[in-house]
């Protein structure tokens, strides 16, 4: 008869839960990067159909085919935008924010030494020039769109207070200013906010 009183065998160690499949973890980033490239794509279509709106108006007059189709396509473009903005916004906001902030936190938490350390003052140095060139960039681009929110606005006040006489000529200061404003905004979001942007996400991405 076997000894009761024996020793039992330790119970088998608990299996740490399956880790996600690499498979599923590819489709997640496959569609979160086709989310943000919808994104980008709607936001970039807003200010271009805004822009050829406005330049349709001027080249055809007001009421032109061209201008209502590329108003139309602005329209549409925005709702596509805010719709896809609360679920690719988080993910652009973190591409963004989210990846050098880590990135200096495992930096800071590095073992010192002397060749890495001198590496890094070097590669510190070119990154704070970068960065100061960057900053400057940015504040011009706010200026600038600051400068041309504004100019359109001042126009959409000057069409509103405007009398209600059609055709009256602070109506048509106010419609050349909209317009000038608007388009200048739209231009900058297309040449250089935009591809800007788009850089930025596709090298932070595959790096």
């Amino acid at each position: 008869m076997a000894d009761t009183g024996a020793a039992q065998p330790p119970p088998p160690p608990l299996r740490a839960p399956a880790a996600v499949p690499e498979t599923l973890r590819r489709l997640l980033a496959l569609v979160t990067d086709v989310l943000v490239c919808c994104f980008l794509v709607a936001m970039w279509v807003t200010p271009a159909a805004s822009a050829a709106a406005v330049f349709s108006r001027w080249a055809c007059g007001e009421g032109s085919p061209a201008a209502d189709v590329a108003a139309k396509v602005s329209v549409a473009s925005f709702l596509a935008t805010a719709a896809l903005a609360p679920f690719a916004s988080p993910v652009v906001t973190w591409r963004l924010l989210g990846r050098p902030r880590s990135l200096d936190l495992w930096i800071s938490r590095s073992p010192p030494c002397s060749a890495v350390a001198a590496v890094q003052r070097g590669r510190g140095d070119v990154t704070g020039e970068r960065r100061r060139r960057q900053e400057g960039g940015l504040g011009r681009v706010v200026q600038f769109a600051l400068f041309s929110v504004c100019f359109a606005v001042v126009g959409l006040l000057l069409q509103e207070l405007a009398p209600e006489e059609k055709g009256s000529i602070q109506e048509k200061v106010g419609s050349v200013l909209a317009d000038i404003g608007l388009f200048a905004n739209s231009v900058m979001v297309c040449f250089v906010v935009a591809p800007n942007l788009l850089i930025f996400l596709a090298r932070d991405r595959w790096r």
